[in-house]
């Protein structure tokens, strides 16, 4: 019988990743160098460098350690435990968001499509979203 991990793991694991990603962010355009961001951010949440990069992968994230989490955060409490709110794609216009940190989305879009309109890795798009369709315009390269 396969192990299924219960969603509540993969959310707060999401998450917990999407707070790492955001920390990064803002300390590397604070001018901080990406050496040591892992054990810096671990260090601000009070768990291990080791702990943490269990975390990252595998370790599932209990009660306690997701209130620990949010707490030094800054996130409200049960903050980790809810999926991340981004707008939906129409399934037609061929592209998943998978995350949302700030202003910023982003979105996969499988290769078939991506040859289809010519986009490589890093393109600059705009999207445009109205309603439930998302608009996908390339503005650079």
């Amino acid at each position: 019988m396969p192990l299924t991990i219960p969603n509540i793991t993969l959310t707060r694991r999401q998450n917990a990743l999407a707070l790492f990603q955001s920390y990064a962010e803002h300390m590397l355009t604070s001018g901080i160098s990406p050496k040591g961001l892992e054990q810096s951010f671990a260090a601000m949440i009070q768990v291990s460098p080791s702990m943490w990069s269990q975390i990252k992968s595998s370790r599932p994230i209990g009660d306690k350690l997701a209130r620990q989490i949010e707490k030094h955060c800054k996130m409200p409490t049960g903050w980790l435990d809810e999926p991340i709110n981004t707008p939906t794609a129409n399934p037609s216009d061929n592209l998943q968001i998978l995350r949302r940190i700030g202003r910023t989305l982003v979105v996969a879009i499988p290769d078939t499509f991506a040859k289809e309109n010519k986009l490589t890795d890093g393109v600059l798009v705009d999207l445009t979203h109205s309603g439930t369709k998302l608009t996908v315009t390339v503005v650079g390269d």
